[in-house]
């Protein structure tokens, strides 16, 4: 058991947990949902949702859950001094989700999917775990926190409807005097 603790690397620091976090959650979580309202857009239609509903669902999404765990990770690594671990428990749920999604990818049945999911998810938290590298290749990542949300935003069908109440209201403005209406 010491040999496995001697060849573990230090753990990541505290901003490239939070970045490991973001990014993880970006992709896993929030990019399958963004998608999914993407290819259907008439939902918001239906629902007459606003932007503000849009915008909440983002910064749900994008902010506050991986904001929120990314506190749990460092306020319990440093409570507890198992900072690796709390991490990696942190990000499983993410590997989990990255897992099934490839695993949905293939033809195989339902309990396959769930088997590939859990053997990528492992695979996942072992190399972030015991590789520098991996956790390197999490930072890189942390981009995806800005550029998966700005995406969904700025897609053609969820702009217009964010720029709708926009529109919306500057039409019924009433005219300035000495502007032709």
């Amino acid at each position: 058991m010491d040999s496995l603790r001697e060849s573990a690397p230090p753990p990541p620091s505290a901003a490239a947990r939070v970045a490991a976090v973001f990014a993880l959650y970006s992709l896993a979580l929030a990019q399958p949902i963004y998608q999914l309202i993407s290819r259907q857009p008439e939902i918001l239609v239906a629902r007459r949702s606003e932007p503000a509903d849009l915008l909440a669902l983002v910064g749900v999404l994008s902010l506050l859950l991986p904001g929120l765990l990314s506190l749990a990770d460092l306020g319990l690594g440093r409570l507890t001094g198992w900072r690796r671990t709390v991490h990696l428990a942190v990000l499983a749920p993410a590997f989990l989700a990255l897992g099934l999604q490839v695993g949905g990818f293939l033809p195989l049945s339902d309990l396959a999917v769930v088997l590939v999911g859990l053997g990528l998810a492992g695979l996942g938290l072992t190399l972030v775990g015991t590789r520098p590298t991996a956790q390197t290749y999490l930072t890189i990542l942390s981009p995806a926190a800005l550029i998966v949300p700005a995406l969904f935003l700025l897609h053609p069908p969820i702009k217009a409807v964010l720029l709708r109440q926009i529109n919306a209201a500057a039409c019924s403005r009433p005219n300035r005097p000495g502007r032709p209406s």
